[in-house]
């Protein structure tokens, strides 16, 4: 009688353990983990996508998740783990991350994220056996920068990748677009004075003045285009002249620029920018809960995502008539798909380019208490 007990005692650890479910994984267990729409996401800010899988920045869950788009399995890649779970002004573990906030990757896999509070760019190897700090706190410029010779960086966000080496990331609070030289760890910058403000449109991106800017992406041709948050406005840094020019946006700060009483914020403001294999841009407007496209031809803006009502609701039709809660990030495959991180509603979802219809592709939510349906 004791031997079954124990046994069955025993049987009942192993199913348990065996069962856990994929958030129990730590940062540096690159197994395959269960499927993506059955994870909890906490706060999903920043996404990348290649080929063959899709990147999430969990800003409230301190890590990096990779989704493979074949088989729908989710993994944590960096941060995370119990031994991160630190309060916010604490000396962080190696490996840990404490705000996160955008990504990027590169063609061999390699993973760069962007930390507020470290704060500093975060190199992660294509097996996240690897976890190297780039660029933090005091850094050295180039010697032949009309800038000081060392910044201080404060809130690293929006981040892009160039093919021939190079690193493009936007500093918030410093109100500062650099370029970080791979090979060397040079660090450069490309636009603005790193004072608040709005400045320089039609100049040179050393001259221009940017209002805390957030998401940042590059162009196949290598145009930069940042969405300067503060400003109400998406505004482009050309690859061969380096002339800054606002492609959405007025001189009063944006479309529209209305108020919002609760949140001391603007309608309009954007916190992340997209683009396509065509050129076209995507924007996201999160207190409008949408997410709209500039045709590269045409200059009309029209919105692809969001009826502009608060709320979770949509999949399986057409994306401008799904609510979001906030969304924040977004990213373009070489197809044309959307990719749209909805933060309050803890999922990332894809929008069809050809069809328009909207999915969950991670996240199960719940949506978070303050919902409003």
């Amino acid at each position: 009688m004791r031997f079954w007990l124990g046994f069955s005692i025993a049987v009942l650890i192993v199913s348990i353990i065996c069962c856990l479910p994929a958030e129990s994984v730590t940062s540096r267990n690159v197994a395959a983990g269960g499927l993506a729409t059955n994870a909890s996401l906490y706060g999903p800010t920043g996404l990348a996508v290649d080929e063959s899988h899709l990147y999430i920045v969990e800003t409230n869950g301190k890590r990096v998740r990779r989704v493979d788009l074949k088989t729908g399995f989710i993994t944590t890649i960096a941060g995370g783990g119990k031994q991160c779970l630190k309060e916010e002004d604490a000396q962080p573990n190696p490996g840990c991350l404490v705000y996160p906030q955008r990504v990027a990757v590169d063609s061999l896999g390699d993973v760069y994220v962007t930390d507020a509070n470290i704060p500093g760019v975060i190199k992660v190897g294509t097996d996240a056996h690897s976890f190297s700090m780039l660029t933090s706190g005091n850094s050295a410029l180039s010697p032949d920068s009309p800038h000081p010779k060392t910044i201080e960086l404060e809130w690293p966000a929006g981040i892009a990748i160039d093919p021939s080496g190079s690193l493009f990331f936007d500093d918030h609070t410093a109100h500062t677009v650099y370029r970080l030289a791979l090979h060397d760890g040079s660090l450069r910058v490309l636009a603005g004075t790193g004072r608040e403000g709005f400045k320089g449109d039609g100049g040179p991106g050393t001259d221009a003045e940017f209002r805390f800017p957030e998401g940042l992406v590059r162009d196949k041709n290598g145009n930069i285009f940042i969405a300067d948050y503060g400003n109400c406005r998406i505004q482009r840094i050309d690859s061969k002249s380096g002339i800054v020019t606002t492609l959405i946006g007025t001189e009063d700060g944006g479309t529209t620029c209305e108020r919002l009483p609760d949140y001391g914020a603007t309608k309009d403001q954007p916190t992340d920018v997209g683009v396509d294999q065509s050129g076209n841009i995507f924007f996201v407007q999160p207190w409008r809960e949408r997410v709209r496209r500039l045709d590269a031809k045409t200059g009309i803006v029209t919105t692809v995502a969001g009826s502009g009502e608060s709320g979770f609701s949509g999949d399986g039709r057409a994306a401008t008539s799904a609510r979001f809660h906030v969304p924040e990030g977004v990213a373009v495959d070489k197809a044309g798909n959307l990719y749209i991180s909805d933060f309050k509603n803890n999922r990332v979802r894809r929008v069809d380019i050809k069809s328009g219809i909207i999915s969950t592709v991670a996240g199960k939510g719940p949506a978070s208490p303050d919902l409003i349906m």
